[in-house]
C-alpha cells in the first residue's frame, strides 16, 4: 500500500512537471516576443503603444510564474487532494485569464497598428498572438490529468498502464543508501563557519575526506598544495568570491581538472550560466536536500575519475612513447588515444632500417667497457636525426634502428620524410666515424634501406606487454635493400616506390636488384644529397648508366673513364666491373641477404 502511495504522489509530480515542459516553450515565446515588441517601439518612439506592450509583459509573466508554480508541493496538494477534475477546472481558470489578457491587447494592437504607423511591427506581433491562440486552443487538452472525465489519478497509481505511471515505476524510487558510494578528499570552501561545520560533518559521515577554507583565497593556497578529487564552493563570499575562485581554478592547469560544484542561495540564472560557462560542474541552490547533494558529489567524484583514467592514459602514451615518437606525433596520438588499441590496420608506410658495418669485429676486438658508451652516443645521435623527420623507431637491435614513417598518425609525405632522414643519417654516421674516439675504435660506416609499401601496422601482444610495429613485406624488402649496400659499396638504397613517391629528392639508378628469396626484381636507387645533384660525377654517371640500360657496347668504355676520374664513386666501380666480368644489362642478382 505504502508504495502505491508513493507511486500516486510521485506521478502528481510528474504530470505536473510535464504540463510545466509543455507550457514553457509557448510561454517562453511569447515573453521574448513582447520583451522584443516593447525594445522596438521604445527605439521608434511609439510611446502611445508602450503601456498595452507592458500590459502584455506583466501578464505574461503573471503566466510564467503560473508555470513555475507547477513543481511546487502545495500546488499539487491542491490540485488533487479532492476532485482531479475541479482542479483541473481551477488551473485552466488561473492559466486562461493571463491568456485571455495577451491576447486581447495583442488584438486591439493590431487593429491600431495604422494609426500609430508602427506596420513593421505588425509581423512579431502577429507571432505573439498566435502564440497566445495556440496555448488557449490547446488548454484544455492540456490541463487533463483524469481519464474519460471519470477515472482520477488514483487508479492510474493502482496499476493503470498509463505512460507516466510506467515511467515512474520503472525509475523506482531513490533511496540515500542505494546512491553510489564512491568517496574523495573533498574542499568545503564557505565563509559562514557553521555552514562550513555541518556541510564537513555531512561529508565525514558519508566516508569523504574533508578540508575547508573560509574563502576563496585560502581555498586556492590549499588547492596548490594538496591533491582534492572535488570543491564545493560558496558563491557570495568576502574578499575573493567564488566565482573569481572558480575562474581560477579553471584557468590552472594544474587544478582544472578538479570538478568544481557552486553552492549558493542565488537563484537566479544568470549565476548559474555564467558558473557553468566559468567551468563549474554542477550548481546547487540553498537550502539544498541532502539526498541531492550526494548525487552531485557522486557525478562529480565520478567525473574527476574518468579525467584522471584519462589523463593516467596520457601520461602513459608520453611515457611508452616520447623516447621513439617525436612529440609532434606523440601529441596527436594522445587526443586519440584509440589509434594505440591492440590490433593492426593496413597503412602505407616507409620503412627505414640502418645496420653498423663490422659491428661484430668492433664488439669483439674490444672491450664493452670502451665500446658502449660510443655505440650509445652514435645510436642517440641516429634517434635524434629520425625523430627529427617525425619518424617512429620500431626498435633498436644492438647498432641498428628498424623504423618506419607514415604511423600511427597517416602523413601523406611519409616516403619524402623517409629519403630526408635517410640523407641525414648518412651525413650524421660519416660525421661521427671521424671522431677520435670512434675512428681509434674502428667504427665501420652505417648501411641503410629504404622502402615504401603496404604494412599491417598497430600494437602486438597482450595487456601486460605489447609492442608497436610493423609487419609486411615492406619490412623485409627495407632490410634486404639495407644488406644489399654491402654487395653495392653503396651506404644508401631506396626502392623505386620510394622514388616514385617522393619527387622532391633527386635519385640515380643502381640496378634492378633481385634480393635473395625473391623472384622479381626491383628498381633500386640512391638518393643525392643536394651538393651532388648538379656534379660532373653524377651526370657522367646517369649517361653512362643509359648506355649500360640500351645495351649499347660503349658502356663499359664510359664506366672505365668514370672510375679513371672518380676512383670513389663505388657504382661506377660496380658497373665498370661487372661490364669488364662480360655481364650485361641492369640487373643485379643478390646471393646473400
Amino acid at each position: 500500500m505504502a508504495d502505491a502511495v508513493d507511486i500516486r504522489v510521485r506521478t502528481q509530480q510528474a504530470l505536473l512537471a510535464d504540463l510545466q515542459q509543455q507550457l514553457y516553450a509557448p510561454v517562453s515565446a511569447i515573453l521574448e516576443y513582447g520583451e522584443l515588441l516593447r525594445e522596438q517601439a521604445e527605439e521608434a518612439g511609439l510611446e502611445e503603444m508602450l503601456a498595452d506592450l507592458d500590459k502584455i509583459l506583466i501578464a505574461t509573466r503573471q503566466l510564467m510564474g503560473q508555470v513555475n508554480q507547477l513543481l511546487d508541493a502545495d500546488v499539487a496538494l491542491k490540485l488533487f487532494e479532492t476532485d482531479v477534475q475541479e482542479g483541473e477546472r481551477r488551473l485552466r481558470h488561473d492559466l486562461r485569464t493571463p491568456i485571455n489578457i495577451i491576447k486581447g491587447y495583442s488584438e486591439m494592437l493590431i487593429e491600431d497598428l495604422e494609426d500609430y504607423s508602427a506596420g513593421h511591427l505588425r509581423p512579431d506581433l502577429e507571432k505573439l498572438l498566435g502564440q497566445s491562440n495556440q496555448l488557449l486552443s490547446g488548454l484544455d487538452d492540456l490541463v487533463r490529468f483524469s481519464r474519460d472525465g471519470e477515472a482520477g489519478i488514483e487508479e492510474s497509481a493502482e496499476g493503470d498502464e498509463s505512460a507516466m505511471t510506467q515511467l515512474i515505476e520503472s525509475m523506482g524510487h531513490v533511496e540515500e543508501s542505494n546512491l553510489k558510494a564512491e568517496t574523495g578528499h573533498i574542499l568545503v570552501v564557505d565563509d559562514i563557519e557553521a555552514n562550513r561545520d555541518l556541510l564537513s560533518r555531512r561529508l565525514l559521515r558519508d566516508g569523504h575526506r574533508v578540508t575547508t577554507a573560509a574563502d576563496g583565497r585560502e581555498a586556492l593556497l590549499l588547492l596548490e598544495g594538496d591533491p582534492f578529487d572535488l570543491v564545493l564552493l560558496d558563491l557570495m563570499m568576502p574578499g575573493m568570491n567564488g566565482y573569481e575562485a572558480l575562474r581560477r581554478i579553471k584557468s590552472d592547469p594544474r587544478m582544472r581538472h578538479i570538478p568544481v560544484i557552486m553552492v549558493s542561495a542565488l537563484n537566479e540564472t544568470d549565476s548559474v550560466v555564467r558558473c557553468i560557462e566559468a567551468g563549474a560542474h554542477d550548481y546547487l541552490f540553498k537550502p539544498f536536500d541532502p539526498i541531492l547533494l550526494k548525487a552531485r558529489i557522486a557525478s562529480g567524484l565520478e567525473s574527476k575519475q574518468w579525467s584522471d583514467e584519462e589523463r593516467n592514459q596520457r601520461q602513459f602514451i608520453r611515457q611508452a612513447f616520447s623516447r621513439f615518437i617525436s612529440p609532434a606525433v606523440v601529441d596527436q596520438l594522445m587526443s586519440d588515444p584509440e589509434k594505440l588499441s591492440l590490433g593492426g590496420e593496413r597503412m602505407e608506410i616507409t620503412c627505414l632500417f640502418t645496420d653498423l658495418a663490422e659491428f661484430t669485429t668492433l664488439i669483439e676486438n674490444n672491450e664493452p667497457s670502451v665500446v658502449l658508451p660510443v655505440l650509445n652516443r652514435y645510436l642517440d645521435g641516429l634517434c635524434r636525426v629520425f625523430l627529427q623527420h617525425d619518424g617512429t623507431i620500431d626498435k633498436i637491435v644492438g647498432d641498428a634502428l628498424h623504423g618506419f614513417f607514415g604511423a600511427p598518425v597517416p602523413q601523406p609525405d611519409h616516403a619524402c620524410r623517409a629519403t630526408r632522414c635517410a640523407l641525414d643519417v648518412d651525413a650524421y654516421a660519416r660525421s661521427f666515424i671521424k671522431e677520435k674516439e670512434a675512428a681509434d675504435l674502428g667504427f665501420g660506416v652505417t648501411r641503410i634501406g629504404v622502402h615504401s609499401g603496404t604494412a599491417v601496422v598497430g600494437n602486438f601482444g597482450g595487456d601486460a606487454f605489447f609492442d608497436y610495429t610493423a609487419h609486411g613485406d615492406v619490412v623485409n624488402t627495407a632490410a634486404r635493400l639495407e644488406g644489399a649496400n654491402k654487395y653495392l659499396g653503396t651506404t644508401v638504397c631506396a626502392s623505386g616506390e620510394t622514388k616514385s613517391r617522393c619527387p622532391e629528392v633527386a635519385f640515380r639508378p643502381v640496378g634492378q636488384l633481385l634480393l635473395k628469396g625473391k623472384s622479381k626484381s626491383l628498381d633500386v636507387f640512391e638518393p643525392l644529397r643536394d651538393e651532388r645533384v648538379e656534379s660532373s660525377a653524377v651526370s657522367g654517371y646517369v649517361d653512362a648508366y643509359r648506355l649500360m640500360e640500351a645495351g649499347d657496347n660503349t658502356a663499359l668504355e664510359a664506366f672505365t673513364n668514370l672510375t679513371a676520374s672518380y676512383p670513389d664513386d663505388p657504382l661506377a666501380v660496380l658497373h665498370a666491373g661487372r661490364l669488364a666480368q662480360g655481364k650485361a644489362g641492369t640487373l643485379i642478382v643478390l646471393d646473400e641477404k
